[in-house]
């Protein structure tokens, strides 16, 4: 594989996080909104939530569709194509009806599934050993980085009286790194021959646990954005409800979550130096998960502040966890499979969590009350901690037999 100069690498590695980044303005304009649209609409959580469902929907299935895709397309337009798209549908909200929301975002969900798995192709054929490293922690940023600027602004728009200018301000940034990557991006078509790339072949053993790895990380990555992105959708909700906290107060605390999110990401990718084993790893996240839920299910009267901070530090592991599924998994496993289908296939996993997490845990909300979901989090982390148990034991008995083969 060929790589490209110090100076280059460097650049693609930030035009990559600008991309993906400013994309966030677009994807969470609506979550980090849905407490002020539903007072604007007099909807309830789960109309609210269907939304995003649908855009999670869409955004799921994109990702495998994209996955296998990727290596197809040109990233000098595609980029720039979809960022300016999806900046249209955004501005789309301030002349259409509600009824239409849901249709608009799946739409924008699926342009947006283009985007990760096609920088992950671009920065796993483009880099060398040194560089990916680096880019591994700087793209582990993105999703927090997005996140504390979407919410900050719509935090800032709701104060000032039309959460509605959340939607203009982000269609207009998604615009600046759209510019940037057509005006400095020199790359072409994803089948160029530096991308072609000599994948180690697996033996038999070998190919059962990828697929056993595989399975527990796609099962992982449903577990964690359903909990990720549902912390990040309802707790505004949950805060205004349960505390009676202004919108604008309820959605600045919520910033808090994405910025503990910030250093989960630099603690996967230092953990995983103790820790290499990608799914032993994400299991300790989620044993930690259900510790820091289970305050909150099992003490009674949660302050907010402590309420807060459990659901800062849950928010911490699930986005270590997702670090470790679509990005350090793919770029370090680039030897054995196409890293961007790879990441776009686990990404597709995650996202069918979130396509739960906004609708699902908005209707179990509706019915049993917020204690409920509460419960059903601490569920899914401990199911998550028993599947990945299974697989330390199934890959031990694999290790034995193979070193008995082999003596």
């Amino acid at each position: 594989m060929e790589t490209k100069s110090n100076k280059t690498q460097n650049i693609i590695i930030i035009l990559c996080w600008m991309v993906y980044t400013f994309a966030y303005f677009g994807r969470y304009s609506y979550n980090s909104n849905i407490t002020p649209i539903m007072a604007d609409y007099s909807i309830g959580k789960a109309d609210a939530g269907l939304v995003s469902t649908f855009f999670f929907f869409a955004y799921g299935i994109g990702q495998v569709v994209n996955g296998f895709m990727c290596r197809r397309y040109n990233k000098k337009y595609l980029f720039p194509f979809v960022l300016t798209l999806s900046a249209v549908l955004n501005s789309l909200v301030l002349v259409l009806p509600f009824a239409s929301f849901k249709y608009l975002w799946a739409i924008n969900g699926f342009l947006q599934s283009m985007l990760w798995s096609s920088i992950i192709s671009v920065l796993s054929t483009t880099l060398d050993s040194k560089h990916l490293n680096f880019a591994i922690i700087v793209m582990s940023t993105t999703s927090t980085a997005g996140t504390i600027l979407t919410y900050g602004s719509s935090a800032l728009f709701v104060w000032l009286g039309n959460y509605k200018y959340a939607f203009v301000l982000g269609a207009s940034f998604m615009l600046i790194p759209a510019i940037l990557w057509l005006l400095i991006y020199k790359g072409g078509n994803g089948i160029a021959p530096e991308e072609e790339k000599n994948h180690t072949s697996t033996s038999g053993g070998g190919i059962k646990v990828m697929l056993a790895i595989f399975l527990c990380l796609a099962f992982f990555g449903v577990s964690d954005n359903l909990i990720k992105d549902g912390l990040n959708t309802w707790v505004p909700t949950i805060l205004t409800e349960e505390y009676n906290m202004a919108s604008e107060v309820s959605i600045l605390s919520t910033i808090v979550l994405p910025i503990l999110g910030m250093l989960g990401a630099v603690v996967a990718v230092r953990l995983n130096k103790l820790i290499p084993d990608f799914v032993s790893l994400t299991a300790v996240f989620f044993a930690f998960s259900a510790l820091f839920i289970g305050v909150i299910v099992f003490a009674d009267g949660v302050s907010p502040v402590l309420m807060i901070i459990c659901f800062g530090i849950v928010t911490l592991f699930m986005h270590s966890i997702n670090n470790v599924i679509t990005s350090i998994a793919p770029l370090k496993l680039r030897d054995k499979v196409d890293s961007g289908k790879l990441a776009g296939i686990l990404n597709g996993f995650c996202y069918l969590g979130s396509t739960l997490s906004s609708y699902g845990l908005g209707a179990v909300a509706d019915a049993k009350g917020w204690s409920m979901v509460f419960i059903l989090i601490f569920s899914i982390c401990v199911a998550s901690i028993a599947i990945g148990s299974f697989y330390v034991i199934f890959s031990r008995i694999k290790k034995e037999k193979n070193n008995e083969t082999n003596t």
